[in-house]
Parts: C-alpha cells; structure tokens; sequence
C-alpha cells in the first residue's frame, strides 16, 4: 500500500519546520519556544521536540 501524497499544506509544513531547525541548529541560544513558535509557524509542541532533539531545550 503507497502512502498517501503529501498535501500542499504538508509540504509548507515541512519547510517551516525544517527552516526552524536549521536555525536552532546554528544559533547557540537561548531560545523562547513560544516566540519560535510563532515566528516559524509551528506547533510549540513541534518546537520543543526539535529543541529537545538538539539538546537546547531548558524549559
């Protein structure tokens, strides 16, 4: 069974999220989760696992 095709939305989605953690990825901090969440148009639970995932959330 294929997966389904990834929506217009999704892929927007995808950027935003991808564009968010290049940028934490680069900067070195401190970072406010809800502002990034804002910002990047992420979910906030979406930011924080990425700040997690690269060990710079300390919240």
């Amino acid at each position: 069974m294929k997966p389904a095709p990834l929506t217009a939305a999704r892929k927007a989605a995808m950027k935003r999220g991808a564009a968010l953690d290049n940028h934490i990825s680069a900067s070195a901090g401190p970072f406010d989760a809800a502002s990034l969440s804002r910002s990047y148009g992420v979910d906030l639970s979406e930011v924080v696992r990425i700040l997690k995932s690269r060990g710079k959330y300390h919240g």
